[in-house]
């Protein structure tokens, strides 16, 4: 990685370790797509992977409902899926299954109690969190 976007990261880290409570280790809440994209380019041990990124020891996470969702994709997705379900269950409280991005964003609302980072690779919800982020800091 090169050194500028490393000391970006750096400093958006400690601005939300600094401003909204964020502490070591970090928590990072993954999603289907994630974790499909970090087995498909070989960034694997996707904790070291994300420990450099943020600086910082991570702890992964997923929920219920993306592992139930990767399990509805199929066949192309059972070595994604099998890396899911090593990772930490976070609770979410779903009765049905509901999308993964739902869910996440679910999990995430109201503050973000448990302090975590979303790990993406679906445009939509990146969007939809930037929007979120940019109108709480106005």
């Amino acid at each position: 990685m090169r050194v500028k976007k490393q000391k970006r990261h750096r400093k958006i880290v400690r601005f939300y370790s600094a401003c909204f409570g964020f502490r070591e280790p970090f928590k990072v809440l993954c999603d289907g797509t994630f974790v499909h994209h970090l087995l498909a380019h070989g960034l694997t041990p996707a904790d070291d992977a994300l420990a450099h990124l943020l600086s910082a020891r991570a702890l992964l996470f997923t929920t219920a409902c993306a592992v139930a969702e990767l399990r509805a994709l199929g066949a192309p997705y059972s070595a994604s899926l099998s890396a899911a379900h090593q990772l930490v269950t976070a609770r979410c409280d779903h009765e049905k299954r509901v999308s993964a991005a739902a869910c996440i964003e679910s999990v995430v609302a109201g503050g973000n109690s448990e302090h975590f980072f979303v790990a993406t690779q679906d445009g939509e919800l990146r969007k939809k969190f930037r929007e979120d982020g940019e109108a709480g800091g106005k």
